[in-house]
């Protein structure tokens, strides 16, 4: 899997011309028995009850508090952070000419009724020094803008990026979340993104563009939209290039987004 990951950073710089960086996720919350057909070697470790969809008996509150598992997966971490990908010379928690932000894991403690709010503090403190070289460390989202909102986020002095996801179509519901979202980050000293929203078929698509898209550079937010794939399946969250009415609605709104001055710099990006 390294190796894979290796050539597809090699990929994105060779193909990307140095203007597009990644956001990698190390860890998915949905891997922890959500689903059980991807269910990971945490689940048979720690006893964490599966589910067929992201519902009971589902628990993995054992992940999030138990002692050994916040140290197994810290090393893991760590050892994929210090991993040297052959193709640059240089560990990924430096390679900061294809990476921009790692995040632990995506939307952490989604879908749990317990949730330890020193976790991803906690995590991200352990492996700030393996992030450096001007790689930031970002939230990974939860399962909507109020929960992608969570303060102690915001006052952890590891973290740099607040990332905000939901799927909401009301642009007056989002304006309002995002707002809150530039307010905090400017009193903790943070930046926020949109890292994901959307809709399901290519009309539903569309108006998530337009509307949330929109929004979101009015305000000077970046956002990225959830998925841009080839063979999108029209039943879920994606779309592609024969999605004719979601495609001219990305590239309208990804035209004006970069004209929109924003609250927050972004060096690491734009220099």
């Amino acid at each position: 899997m390294l190796v894979r990951v290796d050539q597809f950073i090699k990929n994105v710089d060779i193909y990307g011309g140095g203007h597009i960086k990644l956001i990698i996720a190390l860890h998915d919350r949905y891997s922890l028995g959500c689903y059980a057909y991807k269910a990971d070697g945490y689940v048979s470790k720690y006893g964490i009850p599966s589910a067929s969809a992201c519902s009971p008996p589902n628990d993995a509150s054992k992940f999030y508090s138990n002692e050994q598992a916040k140290s197994d997966f810290v090393a893991r971490l760590k050892y994929l952070l210090d991993h040297v990908n052959p193709h640059f010379g240089q560990r990924w928690g430096s390679l900061n000419r294809i990476i921009f932000s790692f995040q632990i894991e995506n939307e952490s403690q989604g879908h749990m009724s317990i949730h330890n709010a020193q976790w991803m503090c906690d995590i991200n403190t352990q492996i700030r020094s393996s992030v450096n070289n001007g790689i930031l460390l970002s939230t990974g989202g939860d399962i909507d803008y109020g929960l992608s909102l969570r303060l102690e986020n915001f006052q952890c002095s590891a973290l740099d990026l607040i990332s905000l996801h939901d799927y909401s179509m009301n642009g007056d519901y989002s304006r309002g979340k995002f707002q809150e979202a530039i307010q905090l980050a400017q009193q903790y000293r943070k930046r926020v993104y949109i890292e994901e929203f959307g809709g399901k078929g290519d009309t539903q698509m569309a108006q998530a563009l337009n509307i949330i898209g929109a929004t979101a550079h009015q305000l000077g937010l970046p956002w990225l939209v959830w998925q841009v794939v080839p063979n999108a399946r029209s039943g879920d969250f994606e779309f592609f290039t024969n999605d004719r009415t979601a495609w001219a609605a990305f590239e309208h709104q990804a035209y004006w987004a970069q004209m929109s001055p924003s609250p927050f710099q972004w060096p690491e990006i734009w220099s």
